[in-house]
Order: C-alpha cells, then structure tokens, then sequence
C-alpha cells in the first residue's frame, strides 16, 4: 500500500500530453449472483463473517407493522428501492404494465462473468475517486492487468464499507419486499440480486488512470447456461396478458369476501377471515410432488378457495389471511419458523401470522393449523374439524400441553448468520407478542338504569360500566364494586371481556 500511496503522489505532479492515447479497460474483480428462499424454511443470510458497517442506529419502533419499520437502520438507498418497489406492485394491481409485471421493461444485460444474460433493476453505484499512477512502459497490457489484478489489488482495500452493508442489507431488504406485500400475488418467494467491482482504468505511456467501482442489483429474470434459471414472477403469471386477468379476479376475490365480513371489532373480523380461509379451502395435495405448482404458496390459492393439487400450503393461507386482514384494516404480519404441534415431534417448516387487536397487543394466528388435514379424506373445502386452537394466542398460550412460543417458533432472526448480524446492528425483529391468548369480547344488551348500584370491570382492569343488577353479565371472572346511587344514567350498550 506504501508504494501505491507514493506512486499516486509522484505521477499526480506530473504532466500527461498524450491522454488521447490512453486506452480504456474495465477490470472485473468480483460478480456474484445472491439468491434468497424467503418462503417458510429458506434461508433468509449466511454472513457471520461480514465486517459491522459504520451505520447510526435510531430507536425500534416497537409496533411497527411493517418490516422495513422494524430494521430501523435499514440504508436510504436500499428503503427508496423498498418504496419504488411497493409503488409498482401498487400499479400493476392498478392495470399498469411495469417491470414487476413484465421484466422485458427494464434494463437487459450481463450481469456476471459467466455471461449470464437478464433483465434487472439497478440498486447502488459507487465509485472512489479518479487515482492515477504510473508503470513500467515495457509492460505490455496483460501484465499491466496482471498486476492490477494481484499485487494492486492485494495492496489496496477497496470498497469495504460499502460491499459488507449491501451483502448484509440485501437480504433483509429482500424479506421486507416479500412480507410486506403479499399483494403481489405473481412473484414467487425466491428472489435474487447481483453485485459486481471492477477497476475501471484509462491506460498509456507509463500512466494508469484508474477508480473502483461497486454496482448491486435486483434480478428480475436471468437466463443461465444451465437449469439454474430465475424469474420473479410464479410459473402461472409470467404471461403479462394472464397476469392482467388474474389482477382483476385477484380484486373481486378479495372484495367478494370482505363483503361478508361482520362491521363488529377487530375481534369479530380477525375470527371470520380465519374461517372464511378454513371454511373454503382444503391443504395442497401437491406438497412435495415432483412438479408442485407454484400456485400453493400464493394468496390467491386460498383467496379463491382451493382444493386437491391447488390447494394452499401454510404459505398461501398465511399470506392469504395478510392480505385480507390489510385490506380490513387489521395490523398483520408475516411469520416463519420451524414448527411442530405437540413436544419432541419432527419439525417442518412453517408461515402464520401475527395480529395486532383492538387493545394494541399482538397474537398468533396459524390459520393452516385451524384448518387441519384428515388422513384418507377426499380433498374438500369443508372438512367439519375446523378450529379456532391456535386463533388469537399468546406466545405462552398452552395448546395441547404445548406454549405457541415452543410450538410456533419465531426464527426470522435464527437463520443461519441472522442472530450474529442482528446483535451487530441491533436490528429488532423480535416477536411482539403478548405472554396472553386475546381476552375476546361478546356484546351485552344493557337496560336504561335511573340508579346504578355496581361499576364493573374485567379482572385486568378494563371499565365496563355501572349496573343496577349483575344479573346481565355473562359467566366470567369481574372486579365490582359498589357505586352511589342518585345520579340518572343513559342507556349504554356495553362489551364484556370474557376470561377464559
């Protein structure tokens, strides 16, 4: 590095005159394509080994929705390209054509040194400063890249800071455009990125012109020597045209069944969207299959109601219950982990939701669980053993003799060099959710009382209201007390918290 340094301050007090003889050259140092498995079970980043970016953390936003809410150091450039992105899901549900649509439309290219052809959406561009030194002018061209490509670039650390937050960023950024908008029913749960450094130099009469560059993309599509090919888009949407239909059945499926939904609470639409989903779909026969479609991880399986071989998986139910659940107005999330119903049972790989009702808190809803398969069973929508077990539960919920938070694992942050990663920046992807099942509520038809003689209020503090009789309460555990008489109440409608 010493000598480098010195070269560099030698040649920059000299005068070059024969700069139209300078030949230009593009060195590439490094190209990789990153692929992620954001579906329940993939591994979301395996970077143990990556250097702490120099980043400024802010506070967690503890009942942030959205992922990228939630990983509060998220880079500016890489949150513009998560509301870019979210913009053309938006418009491509709104009839546009765009790249997430149709990947033709955006930029066409290679985008590695194995020639790998496709079609991609740049990121990030970063260059270094123009730095100039000079060689032997016996060297010929190849033993002048030779150089660059060894020693040079052995001596000089180039890009560090900016190679180490992308490479830890992307995935993240990648996990935030996945299950924050499950909207974009067309794409699949693989998704795909490239980064590139090269030496870009000006070469002649002894001198080398020279910058390093850094380049990070989104792959839409590629197309490789190999089987290993890659759209974004799911095998039964690829076509722009097909695409366009299934947005406007995608809408109707979503506006038929929201339709239905009672104008109660939150409580009240959470409980129907789950047996909406349960009471309409019967789980993919197709799990496993050599050629499973791709359709059974999508929203729209459940949300049209499917059964046999289309039938959801716990990826469609999941994403399903989010997009309704948005749509309502209902904070949800999307979870993975790998869970197992009763103790020392076999994992499997796993997506439910978590909830956040009417008192602020979160719960977990496993609808794929609440519509359970029956061995020998000839695929049906409606099997009869429909549940609610593992509706609005807390993370200490016993069900089965099992805790949801030893049955329902959350893993997002126990992915292979995710926990490591995390504790560098202090990212907050924790579970929210409360120890509790949702205390769930029923109305009461309250009579008009002249003298109340009792105020009531559920056993973790709530007010109910002031009643002349208990007599109207439903069975359930209350704190009453008396209250004085005289004064002249109206009627009052009021809802009751149960304790189970």
């Amino acid at each position: 590095m010493k000598r480098i340094i010195s070269a560099i301050l030698a040649v920059m007090c000299l005068s070059i005159n024969a700069q139209d003889q300078l030949q230009d050259i593009t060195i590439q140092m490094s190209s990789q394509i990153f692929r992620f498995n954001t579906g329940c079970g993939g591994d979301i980043a395996n970077y143990s080994s990556i250097r702490t970016p120099l980043l400024s953390l802010a506070e967690p936003k503890d009942s942030a929705v959205r992922f990228i809410d939630r990983i509060y150091n998220m880079p500016d450039n890489l949150i513009k390209f998560y509301n870019d992105y979210q913009k053309a899901v938006n418009d491509v549900l709104n009839g546009a054509d765009n790249y997430l649509s149709n990947p033709t439309l955006a930029q066409f290219g290679t985008i590695n040194e194995s020639d790998v052809m496709g079609y991609y959406i740049p990121i990030k561009h970063w260059e270094t400063p123009r730095y100039v030194f000079q060689y032997p002018t016996s060297w010929s061209t190849a033993e002048l890249m030779d150089y660059l490509m060894t020693d040079f670039a052995t001596d000089y650390t180039y890009l560090p800071e900016v190679q180490d937050t992308m490479k830890l960023f992307m995935p993240y950024l990648q996990m935030c455009l996945d299950y924050d908008n499950p909207q974009a029913f067309w794409t699949g749960y693989e998704s795909s990125w490239h980064s590139s450094t090269a030496i870009q130099a000006q070469v002649g009469n002894g001198v080398v012109y020279f910058k390093f560059t850094y380049d990070a993309s989104f792959i839409l599509k590629y197309y490789a020597t190999s089987d290993d090919n890659f759209d974004i888009r799911i095998e039964d949407y690829q076509d722009p045209a097909a695409l366009k239909d299934a947005v406007l059945e995608y809408k109707q499926y979503v506006s038929d069944i929201l339709n239905g939904m009672p104008a109660g609470s939150s409580y009240d639409k959470a409980k129907y969207l789950n047996d909406w989903l349960t009471n309409h779909n019967c789980y993919s026969t197709a799990l496993g299959q050599e050629h499973e479609p791709d359709i059974i991880r999508s929203p729209m399986s459940a949300l049209k109601g499917s059964v046999g071989d289309r039938g959801p998986v716990c990826e469609g139910y999941a994403r399903a219950f989010k997009v309704l659940a948005d749509a309502a107005g209902i904070p949800a999330i999307l979870v993975i982990g790998d869970a197992c119903s009763a103790p020392n049972t076999e994992r499997e790989a796993h997506m439910w939701n978590e909830v956040r009702m009417d008192d602020n808190k979160w719960y977990g809803v496993d609808v794929t669980w609440n519509d359970p398969v029956v061995s020998g069973q000839d695929p049906q929508a409606q099997s009869g053993f429909e549940t609610d077990a593992w509706f609005l539960v807390g993370k200490d919920t016993n069900i089965r003799g099992f805790a949801f938070s030893q049955s329902h694992p959350n893993q997002i942050k126990e992915k292979k060099g995710f926990s490591k990663s995390l504790n560098r920046l202090s990212c907050h992807l924790d579970t929210y959710l409360d120890p509790h099942s949702y205390l769930y509520n029923t109305p009461v038809n309250s009579t008009f009382i002249e003298t109340p003689k009792y105020t009531v209020h559920t056993i973790t503090g709530v007010y109910i209201g002031e009643f002349e009789s208990l007599s109207d309460l439903p069975q359930g555990s209350y704190i009453v007390t008396s209250a004085e008489r005289g004064a002249q109440r109206g009627a009052q409608r009021g809802r009751f918290f149960l304790c189970p």
